[in-house]
């Protein structure tokens, strides 16, 4: 399953995500869901499932700005990380375009910004989706909008980074 994004009203709306009142869309992930396409995936993947779910990712875009803003990465989460990191690692064994993502990009948890302290505001997508029955991988792969290390992001760049992710998806069940 493949949704194209949850926010469709705050990207027409030309609205920043993050940190946006009265909850991000991706920290709406634990307790009562406030946004209605948040409740709705929330209640719809583990029926649609049936257990049998093995890998849920978010594609995120990260902070405006800041170190790890221009970068491809991903942010480790305890249950996770080793599980992560593996795949990261084939991210960038599978990396073809100019756009591409680098396993010394990976944000440990404990590292930065990445900690327990940052649940507060809410659980986000991935910590949500690793308590799956089923899920051996959950996680952000955070993709800048604007500027990958130095490259501009354009459509047949992102189109060419999608399919860097289906060969890792691939290369990853593989190895379960």
């Amino acid at each position: 399953m493949i949704i194209p994004f949850m926010d469709k009203d705050g990207v027409e709306n030309g609205e920043q995500g993050k940190n946006r009142l009265p909850r991000d869309h991706n920290r709406d992930y634990s307790g009562e869901s406030i946004h209605h396409s948040t409740a709705a995936l929330r209640e719809m993947i583990p029926k649609w499932s049936e257990g049998k779910l093995r890998i849920a990712l978010d594609l995120h875009c990260p902070w405006i700005h800041g170190q790890e803003s221009e970068q491809i990465y991903m942010t480790g989460k305890p249950v996770m990380e080793k599980k992560q990191m593996a795949f990261f690692k084939l991210l960038e064994k599978n990396s073809f375009g100019d756009l591409k993502a680098y396993q010394t990009s990976f944000l440990p948890f404990g590292t930065s910004w990445n900690t327990s302290s940052n649940k507060a505001k809410g659980w986000s997508f991935g910590m949500w989706a690793s308590t799956l029955d089923g899920i051996s991988l959950a996680g952000t792969i955070e993709f800048p909008y604007a500027d990958v290390s130095g490259i501009q992001v354009s459509k047949d760049g992102a189109r060419i980074f999608g399919k860097t992710i289906a060969y890792s998806l691939k290369d990853y069940l593989e190895l379960l």
